[in-house]
């Protein structure tokens, strides 16, 4: 025996279609893909926040290694010039006195030149 739509109504029940029981199926459906896709998306910004500070840490230590690479540079230039300048002074020390005027001359472009 089927009760009439309004009585349905009356008594706060009412006769569900099967379309409508479809559409809350999908409804459902779309609701945990939503949910799913949220978590995701949680992940993928916790993952993009994780590789950001990666890589400003990168960055930085990048920088301190190119101005400890320029600082050795410096120095190892330094030394050389040093090094250039004590062979230059033994030479010249070492060098009879009338070739040694000639030999500072030249010393002293060849400084000019390498400063």
């Amino acid at each position: 025996r089927r009760t009439p739509a309004r009585t349905l109504a009356e008594s706060g029940r009412t006769r569900r279609s099967e379309k409508d029981l479809m559409d809350e199926d999908h409804v459902a459906q779309l609701t945990v893909e939503r949910d799913r896709l949220r978590r995701k998306d949680v992940e993928r910004e916790s993952a993009l926040k994780a590789l950001e500070s990666t890589i400003k840490v990168l960055r930085r230590e990048a920088t301190q290694s190119a101005v400890s690479v320029e600082t050795l540079r410096n120095k190892l230039r330094k030394a050389q010039d040093e090094n250039v300048q004590l062979r230059l002074s033994t030479e010249l020390r070492r060098t009879p006195a009338p070739y040694r005027s000639m030999l500072e001359a030249t010393s002293k472009r060849t400084q000019h030149i390498t400063s």
